[in-house]
């Protein structure tokens, strides 16, 4: 009978010891499923993460040659014009200007001596010409959709700020000269969606992860809107990626009503391009200038943008805006919606404004200053009547033919300065705050 007992009581233990060591088995199985399952999706992040980093290589090298057909074109294009340049420019010219971050330095052949060299990235309906000389490469026809691309612009050695250098027949100087002027060197058209992957890739290369948009006006060329644009990237140090741009303005004094035209016309193509700007550039920051004329076109732009909630840009220049007040006025809060900061630079010396006044029944324009200086809730206005811009100059680019305009925009876009901490005089009209940009510091009291 014990030993009946002892074997029902083994055979139990058994049993149970045999249960127990199933369960266990049973967790370890589990667990092991477990981290083999984690294990695998290590493995799939790593992949991944190979995968991106392959196609990240691959997009770096195609940018690398890009640059590198530019950079040849350009330096064939250096070679031309040096071919036709005048002799060494004096060995006492003054010290080299700072480096500026997106340039890539080329050293022209006339002279021996580096020219600064900035490449730009721009959007245009105007129509190609066919030529590859790039000062002919688009002309004054309208296109029907927008045209894409790059270009390389340089800068002189002696550049002064706040002076688009060109050559000057009263000097007899009837060819571009890169060790004297700002010279458009190549022109590069670029598909849409390469053009985005590319403004894309080299925007996150930059410091501040960002773009400066400039919008010409009247009488501006395809050329003179590129060159214009390097010239205010390089003369504020703007480290991010400057674009141009370019509706197709005649380029001409005579075509004021032909111009008046276009820039309705390109409103429409400008909205979408600063949309998909503002949407797949992948920029932290936009900034946006617009001068003369192509203040109405980005006004009727930013208009039917404002219905958005979120702030698009950064910062939105008003320049010389020939714009008519009371449409300004009327649009103004939607503009305001649509940036971090809205800025107007206006004066009372700008002749082709007061020419504008009188062309549209003397309806006052938005640009000018004095009795008809627009103070608007929301916008910071900057009167320029001080700034000198020559006696027979029409007043009307001061803000990039002008040290101290030039100097403001640097602390405005560049330095993010509200109008109070950039040295401007504050002034009050019927309650409402506006700056003056001085020409000398005034005296206290």
């Amino acid at each position: 009978m014990n030993v009946r007992r002892s074997l029902i009581a083994g055979v139990s233990f058994l049993l149970l010891a045999g249960c127990v060591s199933s369960r266990q088995c049973d967790r370890e199985v589990a667990e092991a499923k477990q981290i083999a399952e984690s294990a695998g999706r290590e493995a799939a992040a790593a992949h991944a993460e190979a995968a991106a980093a392959r196609a990240e290589t691959d997009l770096a090298r195609d940018e690398v040659a890009a640059l590198a057909n530019e950079l040849k074109a350009a330096q064939e294009q250096l070679a031309k014009i040096a071919a036709t340049a005048p002799a060494a420019p004096d060995p006492d010219a003054e010290e080299r200007p700072r480096d500026f971050v997106d340039e890539v330095p080329a050293r022209a052949v006339s002279g021996g001596r580096e020219v600064h060299v900035v490449r730009l990235f721009y959007a245009t309906d105007r129509r190609a010409t066919g030529s590859d000389v790039p000062m002919d490469f688009y002309d004054s026809g309208r296109n029907a959709e927008l045209q894409f691309g790059t270009c390389i612009v340089s800068v002189p050695y002696r550049h002064k700020p706040g002076t688009l250098e060109t050559e000057r027949w009263t000097h007899l100087e009837f060819v571009p000269d890169v060790t004297r002027d700002v010279v458009l060197l190549t022109v590069r058209p670029v598909a849409g969606e390469a053009f985005l992957t590319d403004l894309r890739a080299r925007i996150a290369r930059t410091p501040s992860k960002s773009a400066l948009v400039f919008i010409h006006g009247y009488n501006v060329t395809f050329s003179t809107a590129a060159r214009r644009t390097a010239q205010i990237a390089y003369d504020i140090g703007f480290d991010g990626v400057p674009v141009v741009y370019s509706w197709p303005s005649h380029g001409t004094l005579r075509d004021y009503l032909g111009d008046e035209g276009n820039a309705r016309w390109t409103t429409n193509h400008l909205r979408q391009f600063l949309q998909q700007l503002a949407e797949r550039s992948g920029a932290t920051s936009i900034h946006i200038i617009a001068h003369s004329m192509g203040n109405r076109p980005l006004v009727d732009a930013l208009e039917r943008l404002g219905t958005s909630k979120k702030k698009v840009f950064d910062s939105i220049v008003l320049t010389a805006p020939d714009v008519d007040s009371d449409v300004l006025a009327d649009v103004a809060a939607q503009i305001r919606t649509t940036a971090r900061t809205v800025t107007l630079y206006a004066s009372d010396t700008d002749k082709a404004l007061h020419a504008s006044r009188l062309a549209h029944s003397d309806q006052r324009r938005a640009g000018e200053a004095g009795a008809n200086l627009m103070v608007l809730d929301g916008i910071d206005t900057v009167d320029a009547t001080d700034v000198d811009t020559g006696f027979f100059a029409l007043g009307h680019s001061y803000v990039g033919d002008d040290t101290l305009a030039v100097t403001d925009l640097r602390k405005l876009i560049v330095g993010r300065l509200p109008p109070e901490r950039r040295g401007l005089q504050r002034l009050v009209r019927a309650s409402r705050t506006f700056w003056r940009l001085l020409s000398r510091v005034p005296a206290p009291g």
